[in-house]
């Protein structure tokens, strides 16, 4: 099959798959936004392989900036265009695209119906319902608007597309009803790119550098934006004071506010690092003793924390601040591989953080977390049930 696919973020666990696909002898291009700084796989690994995708870093001039909404849009519409001409020029097969704002969506859809290339939509998250959320609370009526009109499009795309994939069955329900239809759609929970994240000691290169070698550290790692409580990982630097660092490597709308509680409360102990090169991010995660994560009360519906996977991959206990009624709550829960709480509960995320300071077992809970990545996350298994998928929307679009 000749296989285009599309994660605008360019995360590693997608990269993985397209590496994989290439491998098994399928034409695969792998497109994302080369201009989006956010966490990316390790394209050189990637590109070094025996039979590897094609990859397509699309750039746009200028500084994108996920917190400004107009100029945001503007890079949105122009990729949307460069990624829309690159469709009709390498008229794949089968096109699985995810992880893009609502309108680039659209514009990836237009070309595969242009070209007869089967559209498969791989939903990582209802974006227009996250958007309509956190634009009705900075723009009010003008950003609930602007969120209707997005939720429009999602209905208006789903129904056009040759297959749907979720990554969760919670999403189903909406999803079927969104599309009109629910004999299209197929389940495939993310994973965490495992061959690429070997588990890595706490003394290691990455870690000496950054001075952390010989301490207790906590780490949280990826975008810290808006749908994430940042004052928990300030509560938690004043909390732990001299008997453990706090180190942060991050970027997101949120970051500044860490940057200022820094300087009003003092906190030495509390690191702040930009996002670190994928090939760090192995010695980045084994410099933890625990992991943590953050995901906001309103945002559980719609979106699942992809760090979380790449942590248990890492070996490391995880502390996980998210509603229950989310998968990385299921998941931490049902490998025992960290402690979760409510995301407004700081009392009790304050509560978990010192229980695993003072806790024997952080390598045993670390150890069942691998345990769980390395059954569920074996890319080969992954790989084929995409495949499957890609000949039933290939079938689906012939049969139109």
């Amino acid at each position: 099959m000749h296989i285009l696919l599309h994660d605008f973020c360019g995360h590693p666990f997608t990269l993985a798959l397209a590496v994989e696909l290439a491998g098994r002898g399928h034409d695969v291009d792998y497109v994302y936004f080369a201009s989006e700084s956010g966490p990316k796989g390790d394209f050189v690994r990637a590109a070094a392989q025996p039979r590897p995708p094609k990859l397509h870093g699309l750039a746009i001039e200028g500084t994108y900036r996920k917190d400004a909404f107009l100029s945001r849009r503007k890079f949105d519409l122009d990729y949307a265009r460069q990624i829309h001409a690159l469709i009709q020029k390498l008229k794949p097969q089968v096109l699985l695209s995810g992880n893009c704002p609502t309108e680039v969506q659209g514009y990836v859809i237009s070309a595969c119906s242009k070209v007869g290339t089967a559209f498969v939509y791989w939903m990582q998250d209802f974006y227009s319902i996250a958007a309509t959320k956190l634009l009705s609370r900075k723009l009010g009526l003008v950003g609930k608007a602007i969120g209707g009109y997005w939720r429009f499009l999602d209905r208006k795309h789903l129904r056009a597309s040759d297959r749907i994939v979720l990554i969760t069955d919670d999403f189903v329900g909406l999803a079927a009803e969104w599309a009109g239809r629910s004999d299209n759609i197929d389940v495939v929970h993310n994973w965490g790119a495992l061959e690429e994240l070997p588990q890595r000691p706490h003394d290691n290169p990455w870690s000496r550098d950054k001075g952390i070698a010989e301490r207790f550290n906590f780490l949280y790692s990826g975008t810290l934006g808006l749908k994430h409580n940042p004052e928990l990982l300030a509560a938690l630097a004043r909390m732990v004071g001299n008997r453990a660092t706090v180190t942060v490597t991050s970027q997101g709308a949120s970051v500044p506010y860490l940057e200022q509680r820094k300087v009003e409360l003092g906190l030495d102990n509390l690191r702040l690092l930009p996002l670190q090169p994928f090939a760090d991010v192995p010695d980045m995660l084994g410099g933890a003793d625990v992991l943590v994560a953050t995901i906001e009360p309103d945002a559980g519906s719609f979106s699942v924390p992809s760090k979380v996977l790449s942590y248990l991959c890492a070996g490391r206990p995880i502390l996980l601040a998210a509603p229950a009624d989310n998968l990385s709550t299921s998941i931490v829960n049902q490998a025992g591989a960290g402690i979760v709480v409510q995301p407004e509960d700081e009392t009790s995320f304050l509560a978990a953080a010192a229980k695993l300071l003072d806790s024997a077992d952080l390598s045993e809970i670390g150890a069942r977390g691998r345990a769980y990545a390395e059954t569920h996350f074996e890319i080969g298994g992954v790989a084929a049930r995409f495949e499957t998928i890609f000949s039933k929307a290939i079938a689906a679009k012939g049969g139109k």
